[in-house]
């Protein structure tokens, strides 16, 4: 929305363009829009093969093996750049981003979600005890992402990213499982959040 009131601006000196004097003049309109967007365009969970959200931790689903979803049983986030999640993830994700952006002013930073076992062999590799083994991987149901920032690759416990999302995501499904939180089992990471749904 702002991207567009910019560009919208910036090319006011042409007349088949109408401007608002206020560029975030429909910003309060956003989120309840994207909720209602949404909710019209989910898939049924019934038809895609999988349970409706119940509150639990990811696992198979749709007759599926871990990282072996078809591409096209998956939905792409649409402000990350080709990183997708199963259809239910993704509108509640897409829910929760609205109202992140409104706090923060910009969209949550996602820097991974669905790995295919391939992905998951080179995590394996890359990050050694960081990483499940493959085919046993979360990312590998499509409902788990890692979150960074703008400077930082991850978040950190101690960050307002953290901090909001520990106060606001499991209103949307989204968790911080309790392995990886302080405290947790481990690995510590406070960038990977799973989708449980709503109970």
């Amino acid at each position: 929305m702002r991207d567009y009131a910019r560009t919208v601006l910036e090319d006011a000196d042409s007349p088949r363009v109408q401007i608002n004097s206020d560029p975030n003049h429909y910003a309060k309109w956003e989120a309840p829009a994207v909720a209602v967007t949404a909710a019209l365009t989910a898939p049924c969970n019934a038809a895609a093969g999988y349970s409706p959200q119940n509150g639990t931790e990811p696992g198979a689903w749709g007759g599926y093996s871990n990282g072996r979803i078809p591409e096209s049983q998956l939905a792409p986030i649409p402000w990350a750049s080709g990183e997708h999640l199963r259809p239910d993830a993704v509108q509640a994700l897409v829910a929760m981003n609205a109202a992140f952006r409104q706090a923060f002013g910009y969209d949550l930073p996602i820097n991974d979600s669905y790995r295919d076992y391939a992905s998951q062999v080179q995590a394996k590799r890359i990050y050694g005890d960081e990483a499940a083994p493959p085919g046993t991987s979360n990312h590998g149901w499509a409902m788990a992402i890692d979150i960074g920032t703008y400077t930082h690759a991850r978040i950190s416990y101690d960050s307002a990213t953290y901090a909001w999302l520990s106060a606001n995501a499991g209103r949307y499904g989204w968790v911080n499982p309790p392995w990886v939180v302080q405290g947790g089992s481990g690995p510590h990471e406070a960038w990977h959040w799973e989708f449980y749904g709503v109970a």
